[in-house]
């Protein structure tokens, strides 16, 4: 547990130092999204994946053409993709960080994760309304079988 948090403090001093990034230099903030050593990931308010790093297609065996421009559910089973729609929506409709639990199946390590996310407003069109949502990863924790996997 006390690893867990200290991963979880160390995620949100990256969070807020690629806010930091992204506010004071846009050039660099890309690559330090794209090297950041946790999966992120910016979506359209549509549902779209805009960019995801480098991170996220190690950890999740995603290669980008699989993802730029698709929908969660065309690589997730579609309870997860909700989910993760959920706090997407939260994000663009409060125009404020919003944070929370995700489950997913992970097929690269085979095994039924929970992620701490954070999930943020990128982008705004010239009415100030949200049109990207940017999220990365904070903590993972591998969930246990349930009750049907351990038959």
């Amino acid at each position: 547990m006390k690893d867990q948090l200290a991963s979880l403090r160390q995620a949100t001093e990256r969070l807020d130092q690629i806010e930091a990034a992204g506010r004071k230099h846009p050039g660099a903030f890309f690559s330090f999204f794209m090297d950041s050593p946790v999966p992120a990931w910016i979506k359209s308010t549509s549902g779209k994946m805009v960019l995801s790093n480098r991170a996220y297609e190690r950890t999740y065996g995603i290669a980008p053409e699989e993802y730029i421009n698709h929908i969660d559910a065309d690589n997730w089973q579609e309870v997860e993709a909700e989910g993760f729609g959920d706090l997407d929506r939260q994000a663009a409709e409060t125009n404020a960080l919003a944070l929370g639990v995700e489950h997913l199946f992970n097929k690269q390590a085979n095994r039924p994760e929970a992620l701490f996310v954070a999930k943020w407003p990128t982008a705004w069109d010239g009415d100030g309304k949200v049109i990207k949502v940017g999220g990365i990863v904070l903590m993972t924790v591998v969930e246990p079988p349930g009750p049907a996997d351990e038959c």
